[in-house]
């Protein structure tokens, strides 16, 4: 019973920071979704950057069926899924609110929420900009055929057509999310 619940707890998080990144996913919606109460989340995980090592280190290690995630992390080390986890644990991505040049038509609706440049116009919605291809194009089709449950994805999708998608695919993931390197605190490894 205790394993079953971590797994479930971790399958949730990985669905939920898949359909709605991570920064848009809160502690309540894995608790909700996993049919979970606090106590149980904090047994195993203190935070929910705990959450996203244990989702990481199972794409890397195979336990989590997901050809893009496993490829994208098969090579990372404990380091690197710390170093991961930090990162989106720290400061969010702040849209632009412009687009690196001509939206295509079947983007238009996207953007609404998306941003033109990928970034989310606000927490509650995922940012696109980077993602693979292939994921998105992914993510759309089960959208449209009820895979994934969130219903106003579904709404939107269900009259995409394929051509549609591979637009909006490629568009997503053509653009560079607006990351830049954090300066680090002071350590004693940057002391001179």
């Amino acid at each position: 019973m205790v394993e079953e619940t971590r797994q479930r707890l971790t399958e949730t998080a990985r669905r939920l920071f898949a359909e709605k990144g991570y920064e848009s996913t809160s502690v309540a919606d894995i608790l909700k979704n996993a049919g979970a109460n606090s106590g149980s989340l904090y047994h195993f995980f203190s935070t929910k950057q705990d959450l996203l090592l244990e989702v990481l280190r199972g794409y890397r290690d195979g336990d989590r069926a997901h050809l893009t995630m496993h490829s994208q992390a098969a090579t990372l080390s404990d380091q690197d899924i710390a170093d991961i986890a930090a990162y989106f644990a720290g400061k969010p991505l702040v849209p632009t609110g412009k687009a690196p040049g001509s939206v295509p038509q079947a983007v238009t609706l996207c953007v609404s929420c998306h941003g033109q440049d990928g970034v989310a116009i606000a927490p509650l919605y995922p940012s696109l900009a980077g993602q693979h291809q292939d994921y998105l194009v992914r993510a759309l089709d089960e959208y449209r055929k009820g895979g994934r449950k969130n219903p106003v994805m579904k709404g939107f999708a269900a009259s995409l057509k394929d051509q549609d998608i591979a637009v909006i695919a490629q568009y997503f993931s053509g653009l560079a999310p607006s990351l830049s390197t954090e300066s680090r605190p002071y350590t004693w490894l940057t002391a001179h």
